[in-house]
């Protein structure tokens, strides 16, 4: 694993998503403000959205020169590690946001506790996992 290239792929995966949460909740008028309920519908299209672009970051990840040897474990390493480093940077956007406005901390809990968001942290690590896996059989073939 290239922690630098993990590292900085996985900052570039965590704003992707994080846009793609902000224009799914714009597209179905979701306001934050008034309550920190996600409706269903933009947590499934958040999530569905968010594989998508984890796929395409763990390509990148695997095929940006100089290349990585894609495999399952190296794909759920880079999932891991993502999590790892998502997980930093939403503290450091949390905190200050909690500090400095009118949101408690039981407001943003609602988010976390949500089983949808555990069940994403587990499909991403399986589709990066398996996005490694279906580029090592790919390089395979090519053999």
């Amino acid at each position: 694993m290239n922690l630098k290239r993990v590292t900085w792929m996985s900052v570039v995966l965590y704003l992707v998503t994080f846009a793609i949460g902000l224009i799914v909740g714009a597209f179905f008028n979701y306001d934050p403000t008034v309550t920190m309920q996600i409706p269903m519908n933009v947590l499934i299209l958040t999530l569905l959205l968010t594989l998508v672009a984890t796929a395409w970051v763990t390509k990148w990840y695997f095929t940006k020169k100089p290349a990585m040897k894609p495999s399952l474990k190296e794909g759920a390493l880079f999932g891991v590690a993502f999590m790892i480093v998502g997980t930093i940077l939403d503290l450091l956007l949390i905190i200050p946001f909690v500090l400095t406005s009118i949101a408690t901390w039981s407001d943003v809990l609602v988010y976390y506790v949500n089983p949808l968001f555990w069940i994403t942290l587990v499909l991403l690590i399986g589709t990066s996992s398996l996005t490694g896996l279906a580029l090592q059989k790919g390089s395979k073939r090519k053999r």
